[in-house]
């Protein structure tokens, strides 16, 4: 992998790192969902889970190639051990907001009432979070050397056991509500708790799937052996 493929995907993840930094003005958590977002503020969304994971991984991609800190360790622990956790959050993050939250008319009125008071960068400011990360993690698989590690799907396993717990379980009893609408949505159905815990497990076998895609784009003489 060259630096230039590395810092090109690092960057596809930066303008979320800005706002956390405060580098840039994002509108607050309050002012998102002042109580979904009350304990974990944006940290309830996996938006905010996948690009922090992702950007950390990519900067340990970089770091490796540059030579800089413990690389051998970075390299097996981070970049082969974190690819499928990288891949699979990575490549669902772009789909899954433009079909699940981007259109739905909860979503389009909050972003209304932000650009209306005065958080005019609310409508690309979504796109840059959601929108670059699938062909990132894409271009990362076509190029990345992950010698024998294929099908190792545990640091997914862990991210995915850690975000469900933290920010769909404790969230909701803590809060009251789930983060999502569309999770909103299924528990004010008959299907209520169970449905969206079926959900959450549908959402955990396409993560799984697309996180062994990654690893089968990477097999297909992608990868600089």
């Amino acid at each position: 992998m060259s630096v230039l493929a590395a810092v090109t995907c690092l960057s596809a993840f930066l303008y979320p790192q800005l706002g956390f930094w405060k580098v840039i003005s994002t509108p607050p958590a309050d002012a998102v969902d002042p109580i979904a977002l009350q304990h974990l503020g944006k940290w309830a969304y996996l938006t905010r889970w996948t690009n922090h994971a992702c950007f950390y991984y990519f900067l340990c991609n970089l770091l490796v190639l540059l030579d800089i800190g413990p690389t051998r360790l970075m390299r097996d622990y981070v970049v082969i051990g974190g690819f499928a956790a990288a891949f699979g959050t990575g490549f669902f993050l772009t789909p899954a907001y433009y079909v699940l939250e981007h259109f739905k008319l909860e979503s389009i009125r909050r972003r209304k009432r932000l650009h209306e008071e005065g958080w005019h960068e609310i409508y690309f400011g979504t796109h840059l979070s959601h929108a670059l990360s699938l062909p990132a993690v894409v271009l990362h698989a076509t190029i990345v050397d992950l010698e024998e590690n294929y099908g190792n799907i545990y640091s997914l396993n862990v991210f995915v056991f850690a975000y469900v717990l933290l920010a769909v379980v404790v969230n909701r009893f803590a809060t009251g509500k789930f983060t999502y609408p569309i999770q909103q949505d299924i528990e004010a159905s008959k299907f209520g708790i169970l449905g969206v815990g079926a959900f959450v497990f549908v959402l955990y076998l396409i993560l799984r799937a697309f996180a062994l895609l990654g690893f089968w784009i990477n097999a297909q003489g992608g990868s600089q052996k």
